[in-house]
């Protein structure tokens, strides 16, 4: 695991914290599973309660503290280097779009489709489910955790 400055601010990954929300918050900004009436499905609450062993990640931690969430504790981290890593291809596509905008509509058009049906592609195939077949779901923050550590170690 990582080391976790003072700072969620500077700090890019998951957390597992204690946090207490602001009781005022009209609004609250933390949610969690819990079950609802008798033998329902659990459900996402967002409430003002105190959350223990709670994993968030770094962004949502700051926008949460920015509205009067207290972090008392940080019981482990797991960091990551930003890295756009498909910056040059987007980028790539997304000029072959542009030049195919200037050359205007008598042009065919095929090249400009074609640019951004795979610019959606990669979007939509990679970016959001780059692993679609090992995707499981997760019923707490300690599997949560199992999991991350199980990954550091292969």
């Amino acid at each position: 695991m990582a080391k976790f400055t003072a700072n969620p601010a500077h700090f890019y990954g998951f957390l597992e914290v204690d946090v207490v929300p602001a009781a005022s918050e009209l609004f609250p900004v933390l949610g969690e599973s819990k079950r609802v009436g008798d033998g329902a499905a659990d459900k996402l609450i967002f409430d003002n309660t105190p959350k223990r062993k709670y994993v968030i990640f770094s962004e949502q931690l700051v926008f949460a503290m920015q509205r009067g969430v207290v972090l008392k504790k940080v019981r482990a981290c797991l960091r990551f280097e930003k890295n756009a890593w498909m910056k040059r291809c987007v980028e790539m596509w997304e000029r072959v779009k542009v030049l195919e905008d200037e050359k205007g509509a008598g042009k065919n058009g095929a090249v400009r489709e074609a640019a951004k049906l795979l610019m959606n592609s990669l979007y939509g195939k990679t970016l959001q489910r780059i692993h679609r077949d090992l995707t499981r779901i997760l019923y707490s923050p300690d599997e949560l955790l199992k999991g991350l550590r199980m990954s550091r170690t292969v």
